[in-house]
């Protein structure tokens, strides 16, 4: 045999020698986990009038905002003490039969930003929503109508905590946590599957003496054992949880000068001698009517208001009127109701002569 026969014969042996070896790693490899993009996640919160505020409840269904789910909660819709229903719709694609399960961690406002102590305390229930109470869902038999799987996904609260690392007990913390951090598992799901996670959150209060907001979000989600899922930006705002708390007197007031909201100096430059006119817009924002509400300004005592009394939710607007001075100015509105509610805003002004600006 001549020499190029041998190096074609060595040649071929080589190649029939890998392509053998890339069949046996082939068969050997483990079946390929989900990829995280596989997965779609969809937080929302069960529609308020759907369910009883002392046992939670509510089902996705087609997600009809209003009717179904909502993607803000308001304060005045729930009392300290009640369960808020947290609905997130879980979609595996593809057509994997290998079951998987993901972790989801959520994040649940305990606090206002402001300082209003009132919100989120403890989780109380997680579940695969098959069964809605009372049988207002959708689908069959008054289920969620959102879920199509074979009904063995089974979801399973593995811990929760605030964020400044205490455990939750019941009761509405002392401490200085804003948030409670629980992380849920969801288990058996296959590819083409659909489930809605129900999470169910006791609501408390301390001690509210002010406006505030808190939130609810979506923190994170991997595959077990896999890559992380995309969740985006996914958050739903709970507004004026002072309404959470019975008989409590709140009112704001925001003033303006010359129709300018000017918190800090130096405000709007106004020509000495001009006329400023200051606005007061004077708002219940507690959940009792208000009586004997009065606005005083430190610069130019009792302003005019066209009433002495305020629902619940409601505004009115308050004036008063000068003439611009030189330099630099500020004043501050103040309101007072018989109820014992009080709030202050200041606002300024940089009064401008020829040659001099700001």
């Amino acid at each position: 045999m001549s020499a190029i026969a041998q190096r074609r014969t060595a040649i071929a042996a080589a190649l029939f020698v890998l392509l053998y070896l890339m069949q046996v790693v082939v068969l050997m490899a483990p079946p390929a986990a989900a990829e995280a993009g596989d997965y779609s996640l969809d937080f929302t919160a069960a529609a308020p009038g759907t369910y009883d505020h002392s046992v939670g409840g509510g089902a996705f269904d087609d997600r009809t905002v209003g009717t179904d789910v909502v993607e803000s909660l308001e304060g005045g819709d729930f009392s300290c003490g009640d369960i808020v229903t947290y609905l997130m719709k879980v979609e595996r694609g593809g057509t994997s039969e290998t079951p998987e399960d993901i972790a989801v961690s959520l994040k649940f406002g305990v606090r206002a930003t402001n300082g209003a102590n009132a919100g989120h305390i403890f989780v109380a229930n997680t579940a695969i929503n098959y069964d809605v109470d009372g049988g207002q869902g959708d689908g069959p038999g008054g289920t969620d109508s959102a879920i199509s799987d074979d009904k063995d996904s089974i979801a399973t609260l593995v811990s929760q905590k605030y964020d400044d690392g205490t455990d939750p007990d019941g009761s509405y913390p002392s401490g200085g946590a804003d948030d409670l951090i629980a992380n849920i598992h969801i288990s058996n799901l296959i590819g083409g599957e659909t489930v809605v996670l129900r999470v169910d959150v006791l609501l408390e209060c301390g001690t509210v003496t002010k406006k505030g907001n808190i939130q609810a979000s979506v923190d994170g989600a991997e595959v077990v054992g896999g890559g992380r899922i995309t969740v985006g930006q996914q958050t739903i705002p709970f507004k004026n949880v002072q309404l959470l708390v019975p008989g409590v007197p709140l009112v704001d007031i925001e003033k303006a000068t010359n129709g300018v909201d000017a918190d800090a100096a130096p405000g709007p430059s106004i020509p000495v001698g001009s006329s400023v006119t200051w606005t007061y817009v004077v708002t219940n924002t507690g959940n009792v009517a208000l009586t004997g509400v009065t606005v005083t300004d430190d610069k130019l005592g009792s302003v005019s208001c066209p009433q002495s009394t305020l629902a619940v939710g409601a505004s009115m607007t308050c004036t008063a009127s000068g003439t611009a001075v030189a330099g630099q100015y500020a004043n501050l509105g103040t309101v007072n109701t018989t109820e014992g509610a009080s709030a202050s805003d200041p606002s300024h002004y940089f009064g401008t002569t020829p040659g001099i600006d700001i």
